[in-house]
């Protein structure tokens, strides 16, 4: 405060600093942080989240340039994560499954094995019901094992799995009949078919069948510019097939459907011949002669011709060789033993026996 007489620019006038601390250090935010000059670190977005489903309202994949720069991004990080899994990339894809086998398998298996080690020789013959028991009957009195803890499915390719989703609803939704949905369909087909996923290669086989296919084409579907090629039709009819026959096990509609579409495959007719007769020699020969996509298919009917293929050797043999058990079973001992078969194995004269029953002491 300036008192009379005293010169306006005076001392008492002029503002008291603090000579011990800077000024320019107490300036504070209105949070009461200290200000900083450095510039926040930007925040990475992941490009398969991006976008969302066309089901819940985006827009943004309806655009033809966003879509086929998603398809890019998505299939960079598929072939980069089948690089860098390729020791383990089978077991990658079965844990995408929403319904595992393992747990059913096993105890299948364990069932049959069991009816077999204690059953007798008797001259009876076991009715029908007895022959043939449900996986149904013997998960009621069999515990199933706990699931391995190796069984959550790897969140990269999770979020692949999500992204083909989101990408197959934008061309859906965009009615999008060029050669872009057509290769694009095709290879989430395929995918998801490794995936173990039939909840997203069924419809997306009907879909390449029902919009590129001008004499399977109906009313409302909008005219193509991309149809299939011979080939193309060729596999897709198929991976039709035989899941109609493994996974379906309607072998009825599996041949109805080989006579609509004309399809002449020696291995599909190999494949159907082996369920028919219920051949399970002539069903692992028809998988080593075909690719991974028709193998993949294949695989939800091998957990059934397994356990067939167990009933009958033990249903024939008390003591068999370990190497035909495995070419039956089209498994390796350690994996049985691993999935529930109680047999036992044993060495005699120098060779590896199963011993699958005992006879009774009279």
């Amino acid at each position: 405060m300036r008192t009379f007489g005293q010169p306006p620019n005076s001392a008492s006038d002029r503002p008291v600093h603090d000579e011990r601390k800077p000024s320019w250090t107490s300036r504070r935010g209105p949070s009461g942080s200290s200000w900083s000059r450095l510039r926040p670190a930007p925040i990475l977005k992941e490009p398969l989240a991006e976008f969302g489903f066309v089901s819940k309202g985006e827009t943004r994949l309806l655009n033809f340039k966003n879509q086929e720069s998603y398809f890019r991004t998505i299939f960079e990080r598929y072939m980069q994560f089948c690089h860098t899994s390729r020791a383990d990339l089978a077991h990658e894809f079965e844990k995408l499954a929403l319904t595992t086998t393992p747990a059913p398998s096993r105890i299948a298996i364990a069932a049959a094995a069991h009816h077999a080690s204690s059953s007798t020789s008797s001259s009876r013959a076991p009715s029908s019901t007895q022959d043939r028991p449900t996986i149904a009957s013997d998960a009621a009195t069999t515990e199933p094992p706990a699931p391995p803890p190796s069984s959550t499915p790897s969140p990269e390719l999770t979020l692949i799995q999500t992204a083909m989703r989101k990408l197959r609803e934008a061309i859906l939704a965009s009615q999008r009949t060029d050669d872009f949905a057509r290769t694009t369909y095709l290879f989430i087909a395929r995918a998801s078919i490794l995936f173990r996923s039939w909840e997203a290669y069924v419809p997306a086989l009907t879909h390449l069948i029902t919009h590129h296919h001008p004499s399977l084409q109906t009313v409302n579907s909008p005219q193509t510019n991309s149809p299939l090629s011979s080939s193309e039709l060729q596999s897709i009819s198929t991976y039709q097939i035989l899941d109609l026959a493994c996974r379906q096990r309607d072998l009825m509609g599996a041949y109805t459907l080989r006579a609509e579409r004309r399809l002449k495959n020696e291995h599909v007719d190999a494949v159907l011949r082996a369920l028919v007769r219920d051949e399970w020699g002539a069903f692992w020969k028809a998988g080593e002669r075909v690719d991974g996509y028709v193998r993949a298919v294949m695989a939800w009917a091998e957990e059934g011709v397994r356990v067939h293929a167990l009933k009958c050797v033990a249903r024939t043999y008390f003591v068999v060789e370990r190497e035909y058990v495995e070419k039956c079973a089209g498994r390796s001992w350690e994996a049985l033993v691993e999935e529930g078969v109680g047999w036992e194995l044993e060495t005699v004269g120098g060779k590896e026996m199963v011993v699958v029953r005992r006879a009774k002491a009279k």
